[in-house]
Protein backbone atom coordinates (compact mmCIF):
# COMPACT_ATOMS: atom_id res chain seq x y z
CA UNK A 1 0.00 0.00 0.00
CA UNK A 2 2.67 2.13 0.73
CA UNK A 3 4.31 1.71 -2.32
CA UNK A 4 0.83 2.60 -4.22
CA UNK A 5 0.65 5.85 -1.87
CA UNK A 6 4.09 6.48 -2.90
CA UNK A 7 3.39 6.33 -6.71
CA UNK A 8 0.83 8.39 -7.02
CA UNK A 9 2.10 11.13 -4.53
CA UNK A 10 5.57 11.16 -6.98
CA UNK A 11 3.74 11.21 -9.90
CA UNK A 12 1.35 13.73 -8.93
CA UNK A 13 4.61 15.82 -8.09
CA UNK A 14 5.90 15.25 -11.54
CA UNK A 15 2.92 16.65 -13.54
CA UNK A 16 3.05 19.85 -10.91
CA UNK A 17 6.69 20.60 -11.53
CA UNK A 18 5.48 20.04 -16.25
CA UNK A 19 2.61 22.30 -15.33
CA UNK A 20 4.66 24.94 -13.57
CA UNK A 21 7.55 24.66 -16.27
CA UNK A 22 4.93 24.74 -18.92
CA UNK A 23 2.87 27.94 -17.32
CA UNK A 24 6.31 29.38 -16.62
CA UNK A 25 6.85 29.14 -20.32
CA UNK A 26 4.02 30.33 -21.58
CA UNK A 27 4.48 33.52 -19.22
CA UNK A 28 7.61 34.13 -19.95
CA UNK A 29 7.56 33.64 -23.84
CA UNK A 30 9.73 30.87 -24.44
CA UNK A 31 9.89 29.47 -27.93
CA UNK A 32 12.31 27.05 -28.77
CA UNK A 33 11.28 26.25 -31.91
CA UNK A 34 10.14 29.76 -33.34
CA UNK A 35 7.02 29.98 -35.55
CA UNK A 36 6.49 26.46 -34.71
CA UNK A 37 3.87 25.64 -32.31
CA UNK A 38 4.82 22.51 -30.59
CA UNK A 39 2.40 22.34 -27.72
CA UNK A 40 -1.20 22.82 -28.66
CA UNK A 41 -2.43 25.48 -26.12
CA UNK A 42 -6.10 24.84 -26.10
CA UNK A 43 -6.05 21.32 -25.58
CA UNK A 44 -3.31 21.43 -23.01
CA UNK A 45 -5.75 24.00 -21.39
CA UNK A 46 -8.78 21.66 -21.75
CA UNK A 47 -6.56 18.76 -20.13
CA UNK A 48 -5.76 20.56 -17.04
CA UNK A 49 -9.47 22.33 -16.41
CA UNK A 50 -10.96 18.72 -17.05
CA UNK A 51 -8.26 17.02 -14.54
CA UNK A 52 -8.86 19.82 -11.82
CA UNK A 53 -12.68 18.83 -12.38
CA UNK A 54 -11.94 15.28 -11.64
CA UNK A 55 -9.91 16.68 -8.29
CA UNK A 56 -12.74 18.22 -6.86
CA UNK A 57 -15.25 15.96 -7.59
CA UNK A 58 -16.97 14.84 -4.52
CA UNK A 59 -16.47 11.35 -3.06
CA UNK A 60 -18.99 9.21 -2.07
Amino acid sequence: MQRVMAAVMGSGVCMVVLLGAYVAKRKLGIDVFPGRDMLPDAEIKAAVLGTLALLTLPLR
